[in-house]
């Protein structure tokens, strides 16, 4: 009972001393992409679609870095046609850790075959400490990065959207 009654005030001691340090840490867990500071006209997230001989949903969504969204449903989308939005930090901060989760920046830049035609391309945009980078996705993609598109896709169907009085310009 005595050693207890000695260990305890030791364990205690040790066990303060891990917390006060973990807290003096900065947010080490976070990951980079949730502590990123982007500039607010920075693009942060862009993913746009090809038609496929179906019924594959076309878009363009775009995240830039004061919160602000873009969506243009071309075809079979959940919504056709130009709209904007805004995210709130919560969705923000939530879309940044789909980016980060996925491992955005370990995928490989292409990911095809020129001789199958009839699957739709997502061309992934994204912008890391580092500069800018891209995926082309269309044949033998990983599922992390076929999960993310559609994480992302299904995101933007709890956006609030507004119709986008601009034109969008068509590529």
């Amino acid at each position: 009972m005595r050693i207890i009654a000695l260990l305890f005030p030791v364990l205690l001691l040790f066990g303060c001393k891990s917390t006060q340090e973990t807290a003096k840490r900065p947010a080490e867990n976070q990951s980079k992409s949730a502590t990123m500071n982007y500039a607010p006209n920075a693009l942060v997230l862009s993913i746009s679609t090809t038609p496929c001989f179906g019924q594959c949903p076309v878009y363009e969504l775009t995240v830039y870095g004061n919160q602000s969204v873009q969506f243009n449903g071309k075809r079979f989308a959940h919504k056709e046609g130009a709209f904007i939005g805004t995210l709130n930090k919560e969705q923000f901060t939530a879309l940044l850790e789909l980016m980060e989760e996925a491992q955005l920046t370990d995928a490989e830049a292409v990911y095809d075959n020129p001789d199958i035609t009839d699957l739709p391309m997502t061309t992934i945009l994204f912008t890391t400490p580092e500069g800018k980078q891209s995926i082309k996705a269309r044949y033998d993609v990983p599922e992390n990065i076929k999960s993310f598109i559609n994480k992302v896709y299904d995101f933007s169907k709890n956006i609030r959207w507004e119709e986008n009085t601009t034109t969008i310009d068509e590529e």
